[in-house]
């Protein structure tokens, strides 16, 4: 099935008239494909622990997928109107594949997360505010929250169980 639906959105990527009159099409097979790949993707689980979000170092489940599309693909019924959807696909701990409508300050605190072994959540709510041009105090609330729905859903599994030594290959 993985293989169909690949090749499926590689052909529509060839057929420029039926995206004319269907111009949401490419966007959903990619959508149907990406939740097909989701369900069958391979990879370890991390190890991780249970701990403070903000002073432990964020672990990202690594079955995640932020998908950015110019219509509401995962609304068929809304296909009639254009508008950008952040939508992130995940697998939870189950192996279910789950899916969660974003904004984008959630899709990059994620995107941060994603590309982050050694930050603190605090120093990537610092760094978020930076990129979002607020305040730490302004940024705050909501992202205490963020890190809350995505820790209950399985998206941030717990904090680093590894300990980062700078000293650690120097022995006396």
């Amino acid at each position: 099935f993985y293989d169909i639906s690949y090749e499926f959105y590689q052909y529509l990527n060839t057929q420029s008239h039926l995206l004319a009159d269907y111009p949401w099409l490419l966007e959903l097979a990619h959508f149907e494909w990406a939740e097909i790949a989701a369900d069958i993707a391979e990879g370890e689980w991390p190890v991780y622990q249970q701990g403070d979000l903000l002073t432990g170092i964020p672990v990202l489940n690594p079955f995640v997928w932020p998908l950015v599309y110019q219509w509401p693909v995962h609304k068929a019924s809304l296909l009639k109107n254009s508008q950008t959807t952040l939508i992130l696909m995940y697998r939870d701990l189950k192996d279910h594949v789950q899916m969660m409508e974003l904004n984008h300050l959630t899709l990059n605190l994620i995107q941060l997360i994603q590309n982050n072994q050694v930050l603190t959540g605090e120093d990537l709510l610092i760094l978020l505010a930076q990129q979002q041009q607020q305040s730490i105090e302004q940024l705050r609330k909501a992202f205490d929250d963020f890190l809350r729905i995505l820790h209950e859903k399985q998206i941030i599994l717990g904090v680093s169980s590894v300990a980062f030594n700078c000293n650690a290959n120097n022995k006396s």
